[in-house]
């Protein structure tokens, strides 16, 4: 069997959900913040797949083991020193340690360095001594091509040694958000990774979609829809949104070179108004971020609170009861609602039954709320976006 160590984002309870979503969870092991799964076949065109993973940081191929540091340094210094000839750069990262090991990494790093004295090449290492490596670096540094970027995974009282075959890339997640021409950051943007993931829990392995986002805004889940390869379908009530997502679509298509026409309608509707007759075809799935209430600097007063969910409920009530006449049976609609962060998170306390009384089972995923949902948040935002994965019963 061939492992891979999935190394996971920040929140890495939703990646979680969304690789257990489109590789599914046979052979799966969880350690934490690192996901490790057998395949029979060794995987093909791994960066494809690094590109569609919104919730993972980098892919790791595991080609060994060993149960001690002595034994760990050796395995590392045999396959370092495999390596052509030539200047040698590289780096190690340590995932789930056990307590009292704050130097393991850097003596680590330092009796490897060492121990590559006969390498014929100048040999760095690109830690800080005490800390992993960061994606942008291995990005920038090509180390998953030169295979040089080295993770431990400590598990059941051993360590798995894997090398990165894939990185995030993260340049092309900087100009999908930041260099696309229209933008509204009063209105709130979906972050493309997470409607990467949101699309991931809808469409599952499904490679041939038709993505409806009916709160389109600017166009993020279409953009990211249409880069997975999937057809999209767009609408929005305002029609400034409208303007905003067609003119970010033509752009994302001669970016990227984007060839097939996968973009099948983008029409200005209110979502709690949506008909049949308003598609020209039926849509596979919903995926979008529906309204989340005003922007706000500071938490606002209970009163307020409670006005702006009461408001945003009667939004997503209204929509979903449309979306339960586009949709065939059993078809996965993924929302994003507001949740205001806090010592204690506050959320629209009856969503979860309100949706249930209109014809959706919340599916659950793995180490989501009690409430069955999953969050993405930042530490320094108000509004989060608590996520439901629903299915038409």
């Amino acid at each position: 069997m061939h492992r891979y160590a999935f190394i996971l984002g920040r929140k890495f309870k939703l990646s979680i959900a969304e690789l257990i979503a489109v590789l599914g969870e046979e052979n799966v092991e969880i350690v934490r913040d690192v996901l490790i799964k057998g395949f029979d076949k060794p995987l093909v065109d791994i960066q494809r797949i690094q590109d569609s993973l919104g919730g993972t940081i980098k892919i790791c191929e595991i080609f060994d083991e060993a149960v001690d540091f002595s034994s760990v340094q050796e395995r590392i210094l045999d396959y370092l020193a495999s390596i052509p000839a030539g200047k040698l750069t590289f780096a190690i990262s340590v995932y789930n340690l056990p307590p009292k090991n704050e130097n393991f990494l850097k003596k680590l790093l330092i009796n490897v360095k060492k121990g590559l004295k006969g390498h014929e090449g100048k040999v760095r290492f690109l830690n800080k001594p005490n800390q992993n490596l960061k994606s942008v670096v291995i990005y920038e540094e090509r180390l998953d091509e030169k295979g040089t970027d080295i993770s431990l995974i400590f598990q059941n009282g051993k360590y798995l040694i894997a090398k990165t075959v894939s990185v995030q890339d993260f340049k092309s997640y900087s100009i999908r958000d930041y260099d696309r021409p229209s933008r509204d950051a009063k209105s709130g943007m979906l972050p493309p990774k997470l409607a990467q993931m949101m699309i991931n829990l809808a469409c599952r392995n499904d490679k041939n979609c038709t993505v409806y986002d009916p709160f389109c805004g600017s166009g993020t889940v279409l953009m990211e829809g249409l880069l997975m390869g999937h057809r999209v379908i767009g609408s929005d009530i305002s029609s400034k949104a409208i303007l905003d997502t067609k003119t970010n679509l033509e752009w994302l298509k001669k970016e990227f070179k984007i060839e097939e026409n996968f973009i099948l309608d983008v029409f200005e509707k209110d979502s709690t108004q949506i008909s049949k007759d308003d598609l020209k075809i039926q849509p596979d799935c919903i995926v979008s971020e529906t309204y989340l209430g005003p922007p706000i600097s500071r938490i606002p007063e209970q009163k307020t609170i409670e006005y702006s969910f009461n408001e945003v409920e009667e939004i997503i009530a209204g929509a979903l009861k449309s979306f339960a006449q586009l949709l065939k049976k059993g078809s996965k609609v993924v929302i994003a609602v507001p949740f205001y962060l806090g010592e204690r998170n506050l959320y629209i306390d009856d969503l979860p039954q309100r949706i249930q009384t209109l014809g959706y089972l919340i599916e659950k995923q793995y180490e989501c709320t009690t409430r069955g949902s999953l969050l993405y948040d930042r530490e320094d935002q108000i509004v989060g976006r608590e996520i439901f994965v629903l299915k038409l019963y």
